[in-house]
């Protein structure tokens, strides 16, 4: 590959060919970068800005370089080339407000702003307008501190702190995920080398989430709890457990802006002008929200002061004082007026609220600093548990990474262009068992620059920390998922913008019109394609009319067309013309070869000749094998050629003139030209005669030519006493002429006899040819078996080529050669290029050669009687025996490759043929000593009694041997094979035999039988030429020592079988493998089937696949005389089945035992369908409903459908209308075996599984079960599993954290659940009894019906039975009974209640011995004492004023509302106050002594609170009021229309003094210092004052102030 590299103002500096270990690599926000190394003979500068342009991408030199020299006429570069995502690093995120250029600020705005400033430092930085906002999530404002950060730096810190990636695509500056693209499949062998597991470096992972909730609005004594809860309390959320194990994560920030909250508007807004002590004049600014639903004053926070924070949109929004990020204002709200005061604030700029920051209508806000309605605990627990749920979904990503070289062979095949955030779906069922792919994204690409198509990838859901640092989060982005930001559509890219197009950005409506105009054809204007367009309907062109007008396809490739030119080649199944034709070119059969002897097909071709006057002209020239005219025959010049070896052309093969023919003895008798020549031809010789044959007339039956061919079947010289006169003859066979005549009418003298071909001699097939007169000459022509092979018989040809059509190769021309073998010495080069080739050769070797059988003999020594008798090395154990002259050299034999060589020719020796050392043995003989062959022995023979001699009789018998060879013979001859010397006698081995043999192109085997009684040698003669491979004798016939090996192909239209057999004759086993492609029955059959004979077994092996059926089987069978044994596995589209029997008796029945438990296992687990509105359970019998577990249900009322799961008989259905689809999986390995099954609802979520896993140790059956609540999303989970190990058995069962278990060992049983249900009865240790009623005996106490007591068996009431609890660390008691005071008090008590804790246990700073209460009648008592007295009684109480203040300005008024559990109240108006803490020396401010109006709201009465006491006393003071205003009352009354009570509300009154009345707009004031009184609540008094009537009255009893 070419690298070009440019100059910085565009000139072409360089092309360099990189190494191969130059990359590209490109990483999610880690930039993309080129890395080139290349030698170069010279130096070449390279400056700052000089580029290269890699996969339609440009990458910058950032330095200067200087290449490292490693000779005179060497440089070694090293370059590392930055793409546009490095090179916004040049630039410093700066901001241009007021048209400065600042590069130090903070800037707290919604992410899509910050992303904005810093692409608006890029464009400047660039002197562009391309860089574009493309995505941004949406978000709150977030807090950058822009201290001279780079524009990378600035995008990596906005990214962290909204909780995301940033990414750049071409010029557009995305701030999300980086994920995008159609989803590629990418696995092992399907796109990928290799898959290596890891994980993202360094990145954080966790599995259970530890959130903590806010504190804020939250009173621990009314919450139960000091910061905001989950719902239902839990702790923690686990997610990814099972993957990861348990790895914790603590997380408060994320979470710390939920808490029980009211976000109001801002209806009505007033100022009042106000002096401060110094004289100073400020404003007050209030508000009024009309929507909000309670009072604030009701609901104080301990002694805190309420705040309220302004929401975005305001012009208050993020001003105020902060409190750890959090911007506020302190407020005070009036109960009457209900108003809040913004508590004023003075800073250096001046009063806050103020000028333009002011309150406006329509503002939102957020009071804080008290304690909430009830109801907003509730929703601030869903918001939570929201919040964590997407918390978990942002962060708690799958940190695993998988590294992948790919496979760019396949990557190319498939066009894939890959890119970083490209969706994958990375398959291996090995890494994921679950799902067989885990969908994800690439996050980091190395591709090498030489074959770019090789990539290194990373594929992670995470980012390593050279991305992403750390997890972080805030609520910010929490809230985000939820939001969609008002403005935050990408960038518009305009008409003329440089900025690439991606799914990140917009386009304008004219530059949307441009791009169509580009990528679209048009239907107004001339237009083109670069790409494949497909019209499955058809196409019409012009205006189609049938037979007159346009063009047509319809879809099925049908064609009408007015003309049709194609400039190359059209094929043509037929060709029907219907008017004139013309062809200006060639026109031949498929191979054509021109020339007379050994010419081929027919053509018609033109060529082109010079005339006399040296102009071109064109010539056709038709050749054909025969043409049959019926009519006219006009030749203007005729040219006859004979097959005679002469004059210009001329044939190289045996030829000799016709002298005579005689029918009598059926001899041609040929001219010998004065006895010169001798007969050429031998038996089965092919000759054939063409020669002029004079003018047409009648006597040659118009032929000009004649034409004959026939077979020699025999041939000889005539005597040579005959001298000059002397004829040779032959005789003849399978005589044909061209006109049909007999041979007496067409042999004629003069006829030239020319061999052409032999019907069986291989070595008289061939002849030579050359022509040099004609069309498409000169040329040399070798031919061989033109007649036994006639379509394959031109072997080669030199010369011009021009006159061939092949079928290969289509017409050839010019000069050169047309070989069907070609060996080669030297080098051999190529004419384009004038490379050689040897090394391609080289490679090419071994495709050349195939071997479709293999016959051979496995003959150990041990085996044969013969030594060396399969000739592996040497002729040792042999000698030669011959009568010619051994060829010799200083007077020894001239050894060949070991073997002797006789002077005529003779050969007895060693040869390599196909790949193994035989003998080859040439009119020539061997022989074996007798005393180098084994002896054979005898063995015993039964002989039956005869009439003459009744004795059972056993004699010696010889052995019987078996004598054979296996030979190739190349000639005819005689072969003489045996024992030479031995006695011949009945049943004996040939001693020798002589056997006639025919030469043969295969092997042949001779084999005999007989005995032989040890004497005479071993010889071997033939008077031909062959080769044997084995001689043996043996005590076992030599097929048993046979192994054949064969395959064979056999193909028809429906139909390919590859078929392979062994046969082993030594181990008596036939083994035949195939493979059977049926393309009709849409099957594909692979089996392989051996049969052993020496065990009596078949074995079948085979997998079919069935496309029709939809099916893959897999199968092993084994059958012997008795037994038989089958294993099957079938996979079918939606079931996988397995089997395996072993049964005494055929295949059949082992089928039909199978047949009958998958029966069993098919209908096991099926249960009834019902579609009926009925509930089916009434129907089932009484106790017998649990034997339709697992029943399917479709209510037709409600259109559900139910699934039954009432194993205990109850009536209980589980909702399955959602499920739609299910799996099953089995997974087999070294240590485990897991089956499970799983179904799915409609959003591909897994509800149910059940399955069993078993490993050595143990055993697992579980089901489990999820619902996910379609309007939460809060997820529910059961799981059950039954744990089996040696030692121990376990059961568990878990609904959304509620376990039951029941653990069994040797020495124990656990049980463990939130119920246990025991039906029949219970006892344990004779302590605990429960009777089969329920009636529950415990220790002394009795549980019967609803009540617990401590009768005994026979119903009497005499023991002292108590409950006890207590908490002795704490000092707390609690206890009932008979007596629980101990002896010690020398009392006696029924009930005991102490809580003497002084540790502050909960940190509430309140102990509680006993809370009783009454509600809900007219009349509640709380306690009702029917004797004795009250000791220790004590009030609570509360002190109010005498407090220390430090704000800005001195209060005037402080409201209180008194808690209904307090009944003592202190109250004083003074207080002390400072404006602030210290002095700008630091030194400390005193407090200065005031006075307040105090506004003391009394609480309020429910119905039941009749009777409530309040205890009222003002304290000193120096001034100023307490005023006491009523609060609300609540009261039932009796609604005569809907017949019940309902709860009114109202407001109460005081009755004070001589029945003075205080109302909330006229409330009782205490004006003096000392003044005090109980109040008493009536909730039955009532009275009306000016029209309103007031509900309960708290009624004064007031006491001296002095006594």
């Amino acid at each position: 590959m070419e690298l070009k590299i440019y100059s910085s103002d565009g000139r072409l500096k360089l092309t360099v060919e990189p190494r191969d270990n130059s990359t590209q690599a490109e990483e999610i926000q880690a930039g993309n970068v080129l890395n080139v190394s290349f030698i170069l003979p010279e130096r070449v500068s390279l400056g700052v800005n000089d580029y290269a342009d890699f996969m339609w991408r440009r990458y910058w030199l950032t330095e200067k370089y200087r290449p490292v020299q490693k000779s005179t006429v060497e440089w070694e570069y090293s370059l590392k080339l930055y793409g546009l995502e490095n090179l916004i690093s040049r630039f410093l995120v700066l901001n241009t407000t007021d048209g400065g250029n600042e590069p130090v600020f903070t800037l707290t705005a919604p992410p899509r702003e910050h992303v904005a400033l810093i692409v608006k430092s890029i464009n400047a930085g660039f002197g562009t307008n391309d860089w574009k906002v493309g995505t941004v999530e949406a978000g709150d404002n977030i807090v950058v501190d822009y201290h001279g950060k780079y524009c990378d730096e600035g995008l990596k810190a906005v990214a962290d702190a909204a909780g995301t990636e940033y990414w750049i695509e071409g010029t557009t500056v995305n701030l999300c995920r980086c994920e995008h693209g159609e989803r590629v499949t990418l696995g092992y062998r399907n796109g990928l080398t290799k898959i290596q597991p890891d994980v993202a470096d360094n990145a954080k992972v966790y599995t259970r989430l530890f959130p903590t909730g806010s504190s804020k609005n939250i009173d621990p004594a009314k919450y139960g709890h000091s910061r905001l809860q989950l719902p239902g309390g839990a702790q923690y959320v686990d997610v990814n457990t099972d993957k990861y194990g348990i790895i914790h994560h603590y997380e408060e920030n994320a979470f710390a802006g939920i808490f029980p909250r009211y976000t109001g508007t801002v209806s009505s807004v007033r100022s009042e002008e106000r002096t401060n002590d110094d004289g100073d004049k400020f404003t007050v600014y209030y508000f009024i929200d009309n929507n909000l639903p309670f009072d604030p004053n009701n609901y104080d926070l301990g002694t805190l002061v309420k705040r309220v924070t302004f929401q975005e949109g305001s012009e208050l929004a993020g001003l105020g004082n902060d409190d750890n990020g959090t911007h506020y204002f302190e407020i005070n709200f009036d109960s009457d007026t209900r108003e809040f005061e913004i508590i004023t604030q003075f800073t250096d700029s001046g009063q806050l609220p103020g000028g333009v920051l002011v309150p406006k209508p329509g503002d939102r806000y957020i009071p804080w600093n008290m304690r909430m309605p009830d109801e907003y605990y509730a929703l601030a627990e869903a918001e939570y548990l929201d919040a964590v749920h997407e918390y978990n979904r942002r962060h708690c990503v799958d940190v695993s990474c998988f590294k992948a070289p790919t496979d760019y062979i396949e990557i190319e095949r498939r066009k894939l262009e890959l890119h970083v955030g490209q969706r994958v779906r990375l398959e291996s069922p090995d890494y994921f068992p679950e799902t067989g792919y885990k969908d994800s994204r690439i996050t980091k690409i190395t591709r090498k620059v030489n074959l770019p198509s090789q990539m290194d990838l990373e594929i992670s859901d995470a980012l390593s920390t050279g991305a992403l640092d750390k997890i972080k989060g805030n609520i910010d982005e929490v809230k985000a998922y939820v939001q969609l930001s008002r403005g935050n559509l990408p960038d518009i890219v305009k008409t003329g913008d440089g900025t690439p197009l991606t799914d990140n950005n917009l386009m304008s409506a004219l530059r949307t019109i441009k791009e169509i105009a580009k990528r679209a054809l048009s239907r107004l204007h001339d237009d083109e394609a670069a790409g494949l367009i497909k019209f499955l309907a058809g196409l019409e062109v012009g205006t189609y009319k049938e037979g007159l007008s346009g063009a047509k396809v319809d879809a099925d490739g049908n064609a009408v067309f007015g003309e049709l030119l194609t400039r190359l080649k059209a094929t043509l199944a037929q060709l029907q013309v219907n008017g004139a034709s013309e062809f200006r070119g060639q026109l031949s059969s498929e191979d054509f070869i021109s020339g007379f002897i050994g010419g081929k097909g027919w053509a018609i071709f033109k060529r082109e000749v010079l005339n006399a006057l040296g102009v071109p002209e064109t010539k056709y020239t038709g050749e054909f094998d025969d043409i049959v005219i019926r009519g006219t025959l006009r030749v203007f010049t005729m040219v006859i050629s004979q097959l005679l070896g002469e004059n210009d052309n001329r044939i190289f093969t045996g030829m000799m003139e016709v002298d005579h023919y005689d029918p009598a003895t059926g001899r041609v008798y040929l001219n010998t030209r004065d006895g010169k020549f001798y007969n050429p031809f031998r038996a089965d010789d092919y000759i054939m005669v063409q020669q002029y044959n004079g003018m047409p007339s009648q006597e040659n039956g118009h032929y000009i030519t004649k034409h004959y061919e026939l077979i020699i079947t025999d041939a000889g010289c005539g005597s040579r006493s005959d001298g000059e006169n002397r004829l040779d003859w032959v005789e003849f066979k399978n005589f044909v002429s061209a006109d049909g005549r007999p041979a007496v009418d067409v042999i004629s003298k003069g006829d030239t006899f020319t061999r052409v071909d032999n019907a069986t001699d291989a070595d008289r097939k061939g002849l030579i040819q050359i022509i040099t007169v004609g069309t498409a000459t000169p040329y040399m022509d070798i031919v061989y078996g033109m007649k036994t092979d006639p379509d394959n018989y031109l072997k080669g040809r030199l010369g011009n080529l021009k006159g061939i059509h092949h079928h290969l190769f289509g017409w050839l021309d010019g000069f050169g050669e047309l070989l069907t073998n070609l060996y080669a010495v030297g080098d051999f080069r190529l004419r384009r290029t004038g490379e050689s080739i040897d090394a391609k050769i080289e490679m090419l070797k071994a495709m050349f050669a195939t071997r479709y059988s293999n016959l051979r003999y496995e003959l150990t020594g041990d085996d044969n009687y013969l030594r060396n008798a399969t000739f592996d090395e040497t002729m040792d154990g042999w000698t030669v025996q011959d009568d010619g002259k051994v060829i010799t050299s200083n007077g020894e034999a001239l050894l060949m490759n070991g073997n002797t060589y006789i002077a005529d020719g003779r050969i007895a020796g060693i040869e390599h043929l196909d790949g193994r050392n035989v003998l080859h043995l040439k009119k020539s003989s061997i022989r074996q000593a007798n005393a180098l062959i084994r002896k054979p022995g005898t063995h015993k023979e039964y002989v039956p009694p005869t009439h003459n001699d009744m004795t059972d009789q056993w004699v010696d018998v010889k052995d019987t041997l078996y004598m054979g060879i296996r030979f190739l013979a190349r000639t005819d001859g005689t072969l003489t094979v045996g024992m030479s010397g031995a006695t011949s006698e009945p049943g004996s081995l040939p001693v020798p035999a002589a056997v006639p043999v025919t030469a043969s192109m295969e092997w042949q085997d001779l084999q005999w039988q007989g005995t032989w009684d040890g004497k005479g040698d071993f010889v071997l003669q033939y008077t031909g030429d062959m080769y044997v491979s084995i001689l043996s004798v043996t005590d076992k016939p030599l097929d048993d020592f046979k192994k054949e090996v064969s395959t064979q192909i056999i193909q028809t239209a429906g139909n390919i079988r590859l078929l392979g057999t062994n046969i082993n004759n030594l181990k008596g086993t036939v083994t035949q493998l195939g493979i059977d492609l049926d393309a009709a029955e849409e099957q594909i059959r692979i089996y392989a089937d051996k049969y052993d004979k020496l065990n009596g077994t078949v074995t079948n092996l085979g997998i079919r696949l069935d496309a029709a059926e939809g099916s893959i089987t897999n199968y092993a069978t084994r059958i012997s005389a008795n037994e038989s044994a089958i294993s099957a596995l079938r996979i079918k589209t939606d079931s996988i089945s397995s089997a395996v029997a072993g049964v005494q008796g055929d295949l059949d029945t082992a089928k039909a035992r199978i047949e009958a438990v998958a029966a069993i296992a098919n209908s096991a687990g099926d249960a009834k369908v019902y579609n009926q509105a009925n509930n089916p359970w009434n129907s089932w019998p009484s106790g017998q409903e649990h034997k339709n577990v697992g029943a399917t249900w479709h209510n037709t009322s409600d259109g559900h459908t139910y699934r039954y799961i009432g194993y205990d008989n109850s009536n209980k259905w589980e909702d399955i209308t959602d499920q739609q689809d299910a799996a099953s999986y089995i997974l087999q390995n070294k240590d485990k075996i897991s089956t499970v099954v799983g179904s799915f609802d409609s959003s591909g979520r897994l509800t149910n599984t059940s399955g069993l896993v078993t490993t050595a140790y143990a055993s697992q059956i579980y089901a489990t079960k999820t619902t996910v609540d379609a309007l939460t999303g809060r997820v529910n989970t059961a799981e059950a599993s039954i744990n089996v190990h040696s030692t121990q058995i376990a059961m568990r069962v878990e609904k959304d954290g509620v376990i039951s278990a029941i653990n069994q060992s040797a020495e124990s049983v656990t049980i463990s659940a939130s119920k246990i249900n025991f039906n029949g009865m219970v006892t344990m240790n004779n302590s605990f009894r429960v009777e089969v009623n329920g009636t529950t005996h415990i220790g002394g106490f009795v549980v019967g019906g609803n009540g617990l007591t401590n009768r005994n068996d026979d119903g009497t009431f005499t023991n002292d039975a108590y409950i006890i609890f207590r908490n002795d660390p704490h000092k707390c008691f609690a206890g009932i009974g008979g007596n629980i005071l101990p002896a010690s008090s020398g009392a006696r008590g029924v009930a005991r209640f102490e809580n003497y804790d002084e540790s502050d246990w909960w940190g509430l700073g309140h102990n509680y011995a006993l809370l009783v209460g009454a509600r809900g009648a007219a009349d509640n008592s709380a306690i009702a004492i029917s004797g004795g007295y009250v000791s220790g009684l004590a009030l609570k109480t509360e002190v109010i004023g005498h407090d220390s203040i430090t704000q800005s300005t001195a209060p005037t008024v402080k409201s209180v509302t008194i808690g209904r559990d307090v009944n003592s109240v202190y109250v004083s108006t003074h207080f002390n106050w400072r404006a602030k803490a210290t002095e700008t020396d630091g030194t400390a401010v005193a407090y200065q002594s005031k006075t307040r109006e105090v506004k003391l709201t009394l609480p309020d009465m429910q119905p039941y609170d009749n009777g409530h006491v309040l205890f009222i006393k003002r304290g000193t003071n120096n001034g100023n009021y307490v005023r006491v205003i009523p609060g609300w009352s609540y009261r039932r009354e009796f609604n005569s229309s809907t017949l019940k009570w309902e709860v009114k509300s109202g407001r109460s009154y005081i009755i004070y003094d001589n029945e003075s009345y205080a109302t909330p707009s006229s409330p009782l004031t205490l004006q003096s210092c000392g003044d005090a009184m109980c109040l008493i609540y009536h909730r039955e008094i009532r009275v009306t004052i000016n029209n309103v009537t007031y509900y309960g009255a708290w009624v004064q009893h007031k006491f001296p102030r002095e006594w």
